[in-house]
């Protein structure tokens, strides 16, 4: 650095100058670009206003005085001179302050505040950095017009504004700063900010016989290799691609010396869905990502490669899976395992259902399967696609909880519904996000991932017949249900069951197929029921009979049309929780709604309509003849839904010949027909309006006023059934048939037709006859006596009873396991004694031993008889085998019901075990301590553990957590009742006292509220009753009376008694928080009364709020406190 002296510049010239010199200059003239300054001696600068301070930019007229300046560029014998005055530049020791900018780089946003506005309509800004100090700052900031977003108008002086950094000026420590809005946005900014994976707009700027040369941001050269040009070879790039024409491309590496960059342009890699990887990280296993398949290895491993030059290896063995392949196709693979030090990768095929026909493929099987549930529930997180290439197949992708843990999975299209013809087109924007699945069951584990389904059919199944958990549960001629999961060449079909087994079971072809179908095809995904016909238990390996005539429950050969009405109620509830989630959120009917539409265009077939209440509800109307019925646009008519199409949304409607306007009343008159039908065993006839391979849609022919009522037909009696198309489904569009309802589903008849029912009609009386000979002629047990019985599942006779168990002994033999009669290790306080017995051994076979006999009566209904065809009520008493595995009472020699058999009488205040029978009833918990005897507990003798404090409204009642059937509880007994058809214990939870006294904190539960006077009536743990009057519930009397009309019957309340009045036999009480003041908030509206609690307290004249209690004969009872009441006369 050269400072001059002031002898020297006395005689100053141009040549005396060095870059980096420090003069003083003073002002001679302004400009509007800059000021003039004289140097001494003569010599003049010119300095540029950008070069000045900040402080004096926008304002010179502020320059007065001299200031420092530095030599910037000069050059001898020429008149070139450069000068800076900026105090960031001055600063020639110092050189950090002009490389960095107060710690601001190039993409950040900052916020800056308008200091003036040039005339070609550029914007100066100062960074608030320094709390907009400008005298704080020596940084400014600039906006040219074209990066500038709105009007100019917008950018007053002193008003603040979100920029981002775009540039730096270093001379004039300047900032380069924009406010449009796509480049507040942009990530690519510099070289530095791209990152391999990222998406990027390029332009064609040559095109060259190994890929396109492309320009990134009009600044950085790109470069699209031929392999990555698109998923599909092309013969001529020219003829796809032109100059200038934009393509969305990923970003596959970065070259930063040499400013370019390597692209791909293939749409399965550009409109990835999955994870980008662009690293050997640990973090990335697990997940889905998009790879190309970049070399194929001798013995048929693949090399995958993905961004930033990562690569990922997959074994021949699941490679094979993926058919014949090719260097260049994209396939979705799940990350198995990383190794970050040695930069590898192992990945896998990620659609857990791709199959080739050629490779049998099976998944594993659940991990702790016998610990895990039958269902599970789940919440769509939303939709994408899966495959190789442009094949893709849809998913929806969701969220299971299985117990505390959430795993992320998806359910495959084919996996989402029981119907051969789905009730969507599409996935994608068919379900809204957050979608709740209440059931969702476990197929398998495949790549990592839990392989479910939400087949209702199958789900139900699952729920009534006993798990298959491991191969050796198979029985030879057994029934099992799951779904087809690949077909291997001619051999036949692989059947993958339900129940997270992943046992997968070969059908030949010739064991598929009802008969009626000229070939034997089933459908990928179709849920089918097989019988196990072989069974290889050295190879564990098993063949299935698919034949529909084999594949019918033998207990239940002649509810031949079972499965048929149980695929229709599966369908139409698929419908129903389509239309609950659709993704336009849309309030839409069920299917048998009648809605009142208006004309939007009438065609020669078809008339398109829309709801009058919500103009987004449109659907149409097929005629059902070409006769033209002249509709109008705007003309109003009243049709029935028939069919739903998601994701559309698009209702189909059948519209009666004979329209009138009272709909209403024809809806009321429709139901009661409805429900006549289903009454009268009779025959009626139908219209059919719509034909699906799964179901059929039919419309009664009503002989009064009422409208016609829709009738669903099965197309298929069995889950096997495969029909090609509707032309296969045994009824056509416009056909007249015969129908017989078998039930009802909500706005709809379940209903078999007449031509169906004939068929099977003969023989059912004589087999009908043969079980109920079957039932009479079973193997007489004997008490006292060990057998060996077969675990069934839970107790289903006379109504399901989660308390016992039901056993097979052979041939026909009942059995029935209490709960109270399972060993001591089950016999655990909250658990569910008979849900972890069967968890443990449905299925198998168990020693017992008889410990009495006895009789239960079952009412089924047959045809037959006197009655001919009709339906009649027949009732059969059966004998049941009393049983236990209690261990002492196996071993005990001794042969005396009083040892051996249930308890005959108990003791009060005596600790027993009992079990819940059913949840929901009003103020008591049903429980039995063993099939004789039942008892009750009241909610007021519940304990803490589910009686809980109201976390949002503790003044509220309390909260009482509901038992879960079958659940073992330790009550204490309170009172017992003998009656010999009823025997009944009354039992607590608590320990209850018989004798309260004043202050004591007790638990109620409200059995009735009066009128007038208002209060409410509680029961109390030891029998006796409670008054809450308004007083006792809350200071404030103004909403004291809404209070006690809000409280609903069994409520239970916390309460502190008051005193004993002795005239009506019951406590007063108070509320505990009235009781202890807590209640008391400041409140502008009203007062706060303190708790009167009797009468001492007053005095003549003393003024008091209160309660109007009652009113009688013009008379006022004014309520003071609980129990404290005065009389107002009505002169006063």
């Amino acid at each position: 650095m050269e400072s001059l002296d002031e002898n020297i510049v006395k005689s100053l010239t141009l040549n005396h100058l060095m870059p980096g010199t420090i003069l003083h200059g003073e002002p001679c003239s302004k400009t509007r670009t800059g000021v003039i300054v004289s140097l001494g001696n003569g010599v003049k600068g010119y300095v540029s206003r950008n070069h000045l301070p900040p402080r004096l930019r926008d304002d010179m007229s502020r320059i007065k005085k001299g200031f420092r300046i530095v030599v910037m560029a000069c050059q001898q014998n020429s008149h070139l001179l450069i000068l800076n005055a900026h105090p960031d530049v001055l600063a020639l020791s110092k050189p950090e302050k002009r490389s960095s900018f107060e710690s601001i780089g190039i993409g950040d946003i900052i916020a800056c505040t308008v200091k003036s506005i040039t005339k070609k309509g550029a914007v100066n800004f100062i960074p608030e950095r320094n709390g907009g100090n400008e005298r704080g700052s020596l940084i400014t900031a600039r906006a040219e017009s074209s990066m500038l977003s709105g009007k100019l108008e917008d950018y007053d002086v002193n008003s603040t504004h979100e920029c981002r950094v775009i540039d730096f000026r270093m001379v004039e420590r300047e900032l380069i700063v924009a406010t449009n809005k796509s480049l507040l946005t942009c990530k690519l900014l510099t070289m530095h900010d791209a990152t391999a994976g990222d998406l990027v707009t390029a332009y064609v700027k040559a095109i060259k016989p190994k890929g396109i040369e492309v320009k990134v941001a009009n600044k950085w050269h790109g470069f699209i290799p031929l392999i990555h040009v698109s998923d599909k070879p092309f013969t001529s790039l020219e003829k796809r691609f032109s100059i200038k024409q934009p393509l969305e491309c990923r970003i596959l590496n970065v070259d930063i010396e040499r400013g370019s960059f390597l692209l791909t342009a293939k749409p399965s890699l550009v409109k990835n869905s999955g994870n980008i990887i662009n690293s050997y990280s640990s973090e990335n296993v697990g997940t889905i990502a998009t790879g190309m398949v970049v070399s194929i290895k001798e013995g048929g491993g693949l090399v995958f490669e993905f961004f930033g030059g990562v690569r990922g290896f997959m074994m021949a063995r699941e490679a094979v899976r993926l058919g014949e392949i090719s260097i260049g196709i994209s396939v979705q693979v799940r990350i198995v395992n990383v190794e970050p030090e040695e930069s590898r990768m192992l990945v896998a095929v990620a659609d857990m259902t791709l199959t080739n026909d050629s490779v049998i493929y099976r998944a594993k099987p659940v991990s702790n399967i016998e610990d895990s549930a039958l269902t599970y529930f789940a919440k769509v997180v939303g939709s994408s696609k899966i495959g190789i290439g442009e094949k893709m197949r849809e998913k929806v992708d969701v969220i299971v909880k299985i117990g505390k843990k959430k795993e992320k999975t998806w359910v495959a299209s084919e996996l989402m519904s029981d119907n051969l013809d789905p009730p969507f087109s599409t996935l994608s924007d068919c379900i809204r996000e957050n979608a709740k699945l209440s059931r969702v069951a476990v197929l398998g584990q495949a790549g990592g991932m839990l392989k479910v389904t939400c087949k209702r059919f199958l789900i139900g199944w699952l729920e009534t017949h006993p798990r298959i958990v491991r191969f050796e549960d198979l029985e030879e001629g057994s029934l099992v249900c799951g779904t087809v999961s690949q077909r291997h060449g001619n051999q036949g079909y692989f059947v993958e069951l339900a129940g997270g087994s992943a046992l997968v079971g070969l059908a030949p072809i010739s064991n598929i197929g009802n008969g009626k179908i000229a070939e034997s095809e089933l459908q990928i995904g179709q849920t089918v029921v097989g019988r196990v016909s072989k069974l290889n238990k050295e190879k564990c390996q098993f063949s299935l009979d698919l034949r529909s005539e084999v594949c019918t429950p033998k207990e239940n050969e002649f509810d031949w049309w079972k499965f048929g009405s149980d695929l229709v109620e599966s369908a139409l509830d698929e419908i129903n929780w389509f239309r609950e989630n659709n993704s336009r959120e849309l309030d839409m009917p069920k299917i048998g709604d009648w809605m009142e539409m208006t004309v939007a265009q009438a065609m020669h077939d078809i008339v398109m309509v829309e709801s009058i209440e919500n103009k987004n509800l449109k659907g149409f109307i097929r005629l059902a003849s070409l006769v033209d019925r002249g509709f109008k646009k705007g003309q109003k008519v009243y049709a029935v839904v028939i069919d739903i199409s998601f994701p559309s949304c698009e209702l189909q409607l059948y519209l009666p010949e004979r329209v009138s306007s009272q709909g209403a009343d024809k809806k009321k008159r429709s139901e009661e027909f409805r429900n006549e039908l289903l009454l009268k065993d009779l025959e009626y006839d139908a219209h059919i309006v719509l034909v699906k391979r799964d179901y059929v849609v039919a419309v009664t022919c009503s002989t009064d006023s009422s409208l016609p009522s829709i009738a669903i037909l099965p197309s298929r009696y069995h889950p096997n059934d495969y029909l090609r198309t509707t032309n296969d489904v045994r009824f056509k569009c416009g056909e007249f048939v015969k129908v017989r309802v078998v039930a009802t589903a909500e706005q709809v008849l379940i209903c078999r037709a007449t031509s169906d029912i004939a068929s099977h009609l003969e023989g059912n009386l004589k087999r009908k006859k043969t079980k109920l000979q079957s039932l009479s002629s079973v193997k007489r047990l004997k008490p006292f006596v060990v057998y060996t019985a077969k675990v069934i599942g839970e107790w289903r006779h006379c109504g399901e009873n989660a308390c016992s168990v039901e056993l097979d002994a052979g041939d026909g033999s009942l059995g029935r396991l209490h709960a109270s009669e399972l060993s001591s290790e089950y016999l655990v306080e909250g658990q569910q004694p008979v849900k972890e017995f069967l968890r443990k051994n449905t299925g198998k076979q168990v020693n017992i031993k008889v410990i009495g006999i006895g009789k239960i009566k079952e009412k089924v209904m047959m045809k037959g008889g006197r009655l001919g065809n009709k339906q009649h009520e027949v009732t059969l008493v059966r004998r049941v085998a009393e049983c236990t595995l209690r261990p002492e009472k196996i071993s005990n020699v001794r042969r005396k019901q009083s040892i051996l058999g249930y308890k005959q009488s108990y003791d009060i205040s005596s600790v027993v075990p009992v079990f819940v029978r059913s949840t929901g009833h009003a103020g008591v918990v049903r429980v039995e301590a063993s099939p004789i005897f039942h008892g009750v507990i009241r909610k007021q003798n519940l304990d803490d553990r589910k009686l809980k404090v109201n976390p949002t409204d503790e003044q509220s009642a309390l909260i009482d957590l509901d038992f879960e059937p079958g659940e073992m509880i330790l009550a204490r007994v309170i009172g017992i009742s003998k009656a010999r058809k009823d025997r009944c214990l009354e039992l607590s939870v608590v320990e209850t006292t018989k004798i309260f006294e004043p202050g004591h904190c007790v638990t109620g539960r409200v059995i009735s509220t009066t009128r007038s006077p208002s209060a409410i009536i509680l029961e109390l743990s030891n029998g006796q009753r409670a008054l809450l009057p308004p007083t006792g519930i809350t200071g404030y009397y103004k909403e004291a009376l809404s209070l006690v009309e809000k409280c609903l019957v069994n409520e239970i309340y916390q309460l502190k008694l008051l005193r004993f009045d002795k005239n009506s036999g019951r406590w007063i009480a108070a509320t505990e928080t009235r009781y202890d003041g807590t209640d008391c908030k400041e409140r502008s509206d009203e007062a706060y009364s303190p708790l009167i609690v009797d009468d001492s307290p007053l005095k003549e004249g003393t003024v008091l709020n209160a309660f109007i209690s009652s009113v009688s004969n013009g008379t006022f009872f004014a309520e003071l406190g609980p129990g404290v009441v005065g009389r107002i006369s009505k002169q006063k």
